[in-house]
């Protein structure tokens, strides 16, 4: 049986990312037997470091700006990228935007994970 594949993606800024590394161990130790992949700011992603990732990817090309738009505009070369994962973690602060739609739209794993917590009570 081959291991899975995670892929996380996190654009947030360096103060963002730092506050997400202890989810990211999280997610890691639970998938020990799996390769983390990242989708996101390599200047920032980096820090995560090789124990925890195992390929950094940019989202600045121009098949993951497609995901921002309609689904109907999604790039082939991003929905063949993303169903190759066995989960997929979107961090954002944002709960509902075209980019985590078109995300869980091409793989229906994708899980939204809020950064940021609900202060409007």
């Amino acid at each position: 049986m081959m291991s899975p594949k995670i892929l996380v993606i996190h654009q947030g800024a360096i103060g963002d990312f730092i506050l997400s590394l202890p989810a990211l161990h999280t997610i890691k130790n639970a998938f020990l037997e799996g390769s983390l992949e990242m989708l996101g700011y390599p200047a920032i992603l980096c820090l995560a470091g090789g124990d925890i990732v195992s390929t950094i990817r940019s989202v600045d090309c121009a098949a993951a700006s497609t995901l921002h738009g309609d689904y109907e505009n999604v790039s082939v070369q991003m929905r063949h990228y993303l169903t190759g994962f066995e989960r997929v973690f979107i961090f954002s602060a944002q709960e509902h935007s075209a980019f985590i739609h078109n995300v869980q739209r091409c793989n229906p794993a994708a899980v939204h994970i809020r950064t940021f917590p609900d202060t409007a009570q």
